[in-house]
C-alpha cells in the first residue's frame, strides 16, 4: 500500500514538473503579438518545459524503470544541472513579466468636460 502510495505522489510530482509549463507554452503561444514579453515568456515555458521533462525522465526512469541507484552520482550531477538551468529559465519568467511595462499602461484619461450651461435669454 505505502509503496503504490508513494509512487502516485512521485508520479503526481512528476506531472506537476510539466504540466504547468505546457499549459502556459500553448496560452503564450496562442498570443499574436510582437512585444518582447512574448518572447522572453516563450523561452520561460519552452525552456521550463524542456527542463521539467528531462527530470521527469530522469526521475521516472529511476522510480518506475527499476533501475538500481549504481549511477546515482551521475544522476545527482544531471539533476544538480538540471536543477541550475530551471534556475537561470526562471530569469526568463521574470523577464517576461517586467518586458514592455511602460506600453502596457492604460491610455491616459480624457479630462471631463462639464456640459454647456443652458443660456437663459434676457428678459424671460
Amino acid at each position: 500500500m505505502y509503496s503504490s502510495l508513494a509512487q502516485l505522489l512521485s508520479l503526481l510530482l512528476l506531472l506537476a514538473h510539466v504540466v504547468p509549463p505546457a499549459i502556459g507554452l500553448v496560452l503564450v503561444a496562442r498570443v499574436r503579438t510582437r512585444r518582447r514579453w512574448r518572447t522572453w515568456a516563450l523561452l520561460f515555458f519552452g525552456l521550463s518545459l524542456a527542463t521539467g521533462l528531462a527530470q521527469a525522465l530522469v526521475t521516472g526512469s529511476y522510480l518506475f524503470g527499476g533501475r538500481p541507484f549504481v549511477g546515482f552520482g551521475v544522476v545527482q550531477l544531471l539533476q544538480w544541472v538540471l536543477g541550475l538551468a530551471s534556475l537561470v529559465t526562471s530569469g526568463f519568467g521574470v523577464l517576461a513579466v517586467v518586458a514592455d511595462r511602460t506600453s502596457d499602461a492604460p491610455p491616459a484619461a480624457t479630462p471631463v468636460v462639464p456640459y454647456p450651461q443652458a443660456q437663459v435669454p434676457p428678459g424671460a
